[in-house]
Order: C-alpha cells, then sequence, then structure tokens
C-alpha cells in the first residue's frame, strides 16, 4: 500500500511539473507572438563604433559591403505558428500501405486456400498409405473393408 502512495505522489508532483512547464510555454509563445519593439538610441550608437572604424573610402566600403551581406541573410519574416497538414512523404506512405493492405487481402485468400489443399492433399495421401500398410499385413481384413 506504501509503495502505491508513493507512485502516486511522484504522479501528482509529476503532474504539478508538467502544469508549470505548459505555462511557461505558454508564456514564451506570447511573448515570441508579441515581440517588444527595439530602441536603438542612434547616437550614442554612432558614438561607440566611430573609434572602432576605418575612415578612410575603400574601409567604408568594405564595411558597407559586410553590412548587406549580413542583413541579406536576415529573414525578413519569422513565421512561429505551428502549421498542421500532411506532407507529400506521408502521402506517398499512406497509399503504400493502403495497396499493401489491398494486395494482401487480395493474395492472403488464395493462399490460404492453396495451404488447405496442400494439408488435405498430405492426409489423403496418408491415409491411403496407412490402408495400403493395413492391407499389406492383413489381406482378408483388408478386402473385406476396403474392396473398392
Amino acid at each position: 500500500m506504501e509503495l502505491v502512495r508513493d507512485i502516486l505522489t511522484e504522479i501528482n508532483n509529476q503532474r504539478a511539473v508538467i502544469e508549470a512547464l505548459t505555462k511557461e510555454v505558454s508564456a514564451l509563445k506570447t511573448q515570441v507572438n508579441n515581440p517588444k519593439p527595439i530602441n536603438l538610441d542612434s547616437e550614442k550608437l554612432a558614438n561607440l563604433l566611430t573609434p572602432h572604424m576605418d575612415t578612410t573610402l575603400k574601409g567604408v566600403q568594405n564595411k558597407a559591403e559586410e553590412l548587406n551581406r549580413a542583413v541579406s541573410k536576415i529573414p525578413k519574416e519569422i513565421n512561429n505558428r505551428e502549421e498542421w497538414g500532411v506532407s507529400t512523404s506521408t502521402k506517398v506512405w499512406f497509399l503504400v500501405v493502403i495497396l499493401s493492405l489491398l494486395v494482401g487481402f487480395w493474395v492472403a485468400p488464395r493462399a490460404i486456400q492453396e495451404a488447405e489443399h496442400k494439408a488435405t492433399k498430405f492426409q489423403l495421401d496418408r491415409r491411403e498409405q496407412q490402408i495400403q500398410d493395413f492391407k499389406n499385413k492383413n489381406p482378408k481384413l483388408g478386402d473385406k473393408y476396403f474392396a473398392f
């Protein structure tokens, strides 16, 4: 009984943890769906970056090209919504399973009938062999009981 109580206590503890995690995940989803706007102080940023920048024309052009390459890699929109649906590979696997079931239902009865036929033929051959053995051991009784 004590073991059952311990298990129930552990289950209740796990439920509490799952509920807390669910709340945290929903809070994170709302934060992701409603991002806070970013405010940059451009003057402060310029003052911090100026000592580290190359002020020659060639250096500015190189940095501008690097900046353009980096900006082009940033996605324009982030889709964080869950999408449900059936992919092409899932459709293909579903069709393969359905077709294999159909082929199985078409082939299985024939295979079962063939197996039953072979088993019956084996039993018949065995019985005929037993009758022949009986006739060989007891010719008078064999003629009496098994006259065809």
